[in-house]
C-alpha cells in the first residue's frame, strides 16, 4: 500500500504479490512454502530482491491479526 493524495491506496506494482500472498496463506501454507513459491514465480520484494521468511511472515502476521483484510475483487480495510 502507499499514500496518493493524502490517502492510502493499493500500490500497483506490489498489490498483486500481496494478493498471491494472502491466497497461499489461506491454503495453510507456511511461511517457508510462500516463500518458496514467490521464489519459483521469481517475484521480488519491494526492494528488488528475493523474499525473506521474515518479511512474509511480517505480511502474515498482518493477515492472522486482522490489521489487513483482502476482500474479494480487490477490496481491502485496515484495521
Amino acid at each position: 500500500f502507499c499514500y496518493f493524495e493524502g490517502e492510502i491506496t493499493k500500490d500497483p506494482h506490489e498489490f498483486p504479490t500481496l494478493k498471491i500472498i494472502h491466497r497461499l496463506w489461506s491454503e495453510k501454507k507456511t511461511i517457508h512454502q510462500i516463500t518458496k513459491e514467490l521464489s519459483q514465480m521469481k517475484l521480488k520484494s519491494r526492494l528488488g530482491k528475493a523474499w525473506s521468511w521474515i518479511a512474509v511472515k511480517k505480511i502474515v502476521t498482518r493477515f492472522e491479526t486482522k490489521k489487513i483484510i483482502l476482500h474479494s475483487e480487490g477490496k481491502y480495510e485496515f484495521r
